[in-house]
Parts: structure tokens; C-alpha cells; sequence
């Protein structure tokens, strides 16, 4: 008999959440849209999609629905929250889900003041201009106090007043209580679980620790490298307003890839991210030795270059536990690192400016270090990816077929 799934994910990002589907005892429904007229469309391998608006209280709406199960992939919003609460109380299991490979404690604290001021007052006048929808998720939220614990009641009033004065992920650091966490917290690492931990708190929850899904398909431990190929696995710092990028920094970066490939010609493969400008880089018009990527599935191509240039991303992760040959790169108007630093693994190479390939790329090319550290990688694979062996998804499945975790965890958490 198939088990319902309330999968509580937004629709675009099929690459969370897809390989669920791959269970056929797991029939997936979907809930994200407030109502049908907002974008977006669920995969076609979801059974049906429910809207909040049509319910009044989180207790209403799972009542109507009745599922198995619930699976969050985000803990953020005030109907999210509520959904926790009320399910929790109904004796409903629930399911953290992790989407990320590279999240770590330090990263989450780095984003703790990307909610400016500016932005702030911003958000506030667009509520205003919406206050019914902003009464209705209210409402939704208070709904679920009666099944908080009078010691988590405080932050559970207080988390809707903090949430619209700070970053998200402060707001939710500051105000951890265990009602508002899933029963069951799968995440992929320890790194993950680090940065699990400081936004909700420790207590109410038990953790899972499966190694990453998304990167089953990394491990080819045969495939053979191809050493004229060059990878970029470009980062949309510019369209995110990130870091200083201007359009002249990111102009003289892509240009001088361009240029790198003709001098020593290489085939570079600019992977760009989902967000970036495809049309921005089609301008430059450079040399048809550099591809532009951005959508299709390029895993086996970046698996065999002879070298990755990236930032911090989580490709950069899955990379490395396959022990591929990558340079971390700082190549921002001011140099620094941002998101993990992976150069200090000790399996990667570091660079500060698009000038080092004209001068160490050689250097690079025929010293990967991810390949001849071993215990560097097993320690790097301890952290982020454990274990790394092309079966992390099947025990997500297994885990939201059990519908929790044993309430133990089998690895050793002490630094």
C-alpha cells in the first residue's frame, strides 16, 4: 500500500526533491502556493497539489488531507511553522528534509545580516498593501498556540514580530523551541547537521545523518579525466548584488577565460548557475573554445575535466568526494572566501585572482591534490558526505517510509 507524502518543497526545484518519486511505495503530494494563480507548476510525477489558502488553520488543512507522512524541505515561514505544530500535536510524523550539500554552521551565520534595513522597510510596505493575506497567515500561524507548551509560548508569539524585523535565519537562531522543529531531521553531514543545529536548537527533534543523494551519481570512481577540458562553475554574484561584483569585474573574468583558452588551448566549460544571465554572457562573444552551460545535466562532463575552477558551492562538495582536481577561488573585487572554504581541506588549490591561470594553471593541472591525500579526503568525506558510497538516496526513502529516525545517531558529532 502506498504511503501519501505531504511534501511541503517548492515546485521548480524538482533537483531537491525528484528522486522521492524513484519509491513506488511513495505517493508524493505537494504543498507550497498559496493559492493556483501564483507561478509555478508541480512535476508531473505529483499525485496532486493543495494550496494553504484553502484551509483556515494548519489543523483544518491536514485534517482534510490526512497524510502518511510530512516532509519539509524548508523551515522558514510562519505556515510552515504552524504546519509543524499542528502536526506534531495530531501524532503525524515529521521530516526535515536537507537540500543542501555545503551548508555549515559558519556559512548560516554568514547569512544572518543579509536582510538590510532598506530591505526591511521594503517588505513592510509591501504588507501593508496586502493585509488581508498578511491577517490570513496570522491567523493560520496563532491557530496552532494551543498545541505549544506554555514554556514555548513566549518565542512562539514573539517568532512572527522577530521574523519580520530580522534575516530568517536569525530570527529563527534567537527563538529555537521544540515544537517548531520535524520529529525527524535528515540531514547529510555533519556540516549540516552544525548548521541544523543553530538555527532550531537542539531538543525535539532526532537527527539523521544519510551522506548526500545528489551526489550518488558522483561516485565513478573509473571515469577516466580529460585533461584539455577546463571547468567554471560560475556563481551569480553579480545578479545577486553579492561581494562588490560589478559588470566590469565580471566582464574582465569572463573575458580573460576566453583568452586562457586560446593561449592554452584548453576547452573551457562555463557551467553557469540557474539564477545567472545567460544573455549577459552570450555578449561577450568570446572564442568558441568556451561553452556556456546552464541547463541539462553536465555531472559527467565536470567529473572528467582535468580541472574545476569554482566558488563555494556545493558542486565543489561532490567534487571532491569523487576526488577531483579543483581550484577554490577568491576571485571577487576585494579577494575573500565565501560559503565553505574549501581550499583549507587541504584537497584543493586556492586562487585570489583570474591572473593565476596564466601563470600556476600548469602547476594545477598536474598536482591534484584531492587524489593523493587520502587522509584529507577521508576526513573532508567525515564531514560533509558520509558515507559516500551511491546509496544516500535510498536510505532518504527508507527514512521517510519509516516515517522517523531510530533516536539515535550513529556517528561520533564530538570535533
Amino acid at each position: 500500500m502506498k504511503q501519501r507524502v505531504l511534501l511541503v518543497a517548492e515546485p521548480s526545484r524538482v533537483d531537491w526533491f525528484g528522486y522521492l518519486a524513484d519509491d513506488p511505495e511513495l505517493e508524493l503530494e505537494l504543498l507550497w502556493r498559496e493559492s493556483p494563480d501564483e507561478p509555478g507548476e508541480p512535476p508531473p510525477f505529483v499525485r496532486r497539489e493543495h494550496f494553504f489558502r484553502e484551509h483556515a488553520t494548519a489543523r483544518e488543512l491536514l485534517r482534510a488531507l490526512r497524510p502518511a507522512r510530512i516532509v519539509l524541505m524548508e523551515i522558514i515561514a510562519l505556515r510552515e511553522i504552524a504546519l509543524i505544530v499542528a502536526a506534531r500535536d495530531l501524532g503525524i510524523p515529521t521530516l526535515y528534509l536537507e537540500h543542501g550539500a555545503a551548508g555549515d554552521a559558519a556559512t548560516a551565520q554568514q547569512r544572518f545580516d543579509e536582510f538590510p534595513v532598506g530591505d526591511r522597510l521594503r517588505r513592510s510596505l509591501a504588507r501593508l498593501r496586502h493585509l488581508g493575506r498578511v491577517a490570513e497567515v496570522r491567523w493560520f500561524y496563532l491557530s496552532a498556540a494551543p498545541s505549544v507548551s506554555r514554556a514555548s509560548l513566549p518565542r512562539f508569539l514573539a517568532l512572527p514580530i522577530v521574523l519580520a524585523a530580522l534575516a530568517p535565519t536569525r530570527a529563527l537562531a534567537r527563538l529555537a523551541f521544540a515544537e517548531r522543529v520535524p520529529e525527524t531531521a535528515v540531514v547529510f553531514s555533519r556540516a549540516n547537521l552544525e548548521e541544523f543545529e543553530l538555527l532550531h536548537g537542539r531538543e525535539g527533534y532526532h537527527p539523521a545523518l544519510t551522506g548526500v543523494p545528489f551526489f550518488d551519481v558522483y561516485h565513478r570512481p573509473d571515469l577516466p579525466t580529460d585533461a584539455d577540458c577546463v571547468a567554471y562553475v560560475e556563481h551569480p554574484y553579480l545578479e545577486s548584488g553579492l561581494l562588490g561584483w560589478t559588470e566590469a569585474h565580471h566582464e574582465r573574468l569572463a573575458r580573460a577565460l576566453g583568452r586562457f583558452a586560446v593561449e592554452k588551448k584548453k576547452r573551457v566549460l562555463v557551467k553557469l548557475h540557474p539564477r545567472s544571465s545567460l544573455e549577459r554572457w552570450r555578449r561577450y562573444d568570446l572564442p568558441s573554445e568556451v561553452e556556456l552551460a546552464q541547463t541539462g545535466d553536465h555531472t559527467e562532463r565536470l567529473l572528467s575535466a582535468g580541472l574545476v575552477l569554482t566558488y563555494g558551492s556545493s558542486l565543489a562538495t561532490g567534487l571532491l568526494c569523487a576526488r577531483r582536481n579543483l581550484v577554490a577561488l577568491r576571485w571577487h573585487p576585494i579577494p575573500r572566501s565565501f560559503g565553505v572554504d574549501f581550499a583549507a581541506t587541504g584537497l584543493c588549490h586556492r586562487s585570489d585572482s583570474v591572473d593565476d591561470l596564466f601563470t600556476r594553471a600548469d602547476e594545477w593541472m598536474s598536482d591534484n591534490l584531492a587524489a593523493s591525500r587520502d587522509e584529507q579526503h577521508a576526513a573532508f568525506l567525515a564531514r560533509f558526505n558520509a558515507p559516500f558510497d551511491g546509496g544516500a538516496r535510498q536510505r532518504v526513502r527508507a527514512l521517510v517510509k519509516a516515517g522517523r529516525a531510530s533516536g539515535t545517531l550513529d556517528v561520533d558529532l564530538a570535533p
